[in-house]
């Protein structure tokens, strides 16, 4: 194959073929390892896990949990602090007031 004499488009146009080969050969190869795998467990007679560590199920996500308190300014209730993160300004500047912290917890 003369790659020199070809134009860009028939380049372009090979190479797409070319990956898409690779892609569907790859698949195939993948498949063929994946049941040898299983065909070696069973002539042995041990789960895929207990041969390949990291093969069995995996453990769940831990869900992420919301803070616990919300804080809320008492002269724009849109201004709201969950109790993480660095404290807003207009939570510092109630605290210099006087203001309680529980008394800007939200109900």
């Amino acid at each position: 194959m003369d790659l020199a004499g070809m134009n860009k488009s028939e380049l372009k146009s090979l190479l797409a073929r070319v990956i898409d080969e690779l892609r569907v050969r790859t698949r195939q190869d993948k498949s063929a390892a994946i049941e040898r795998i299983f065909q070696i467990a069973r002539e042995v007679g041990m789960p895929v896990a207990y041969l390949v560590p990291g093969s069995g199920p995996s453990k769940k996500p831990r869900k992420a949990r919301a803070p616990s308190q919300r804080y809320v300014d008492p002269t724009n209730p849109a201004n709201v602090w969950m109790g993480a993160g660095p404290r807003p300004a207009w939570l510092k500047a109630a605290l210099n007031a006087g203001v309680s912290l529980e008394h800007l917890k939200a109900a």
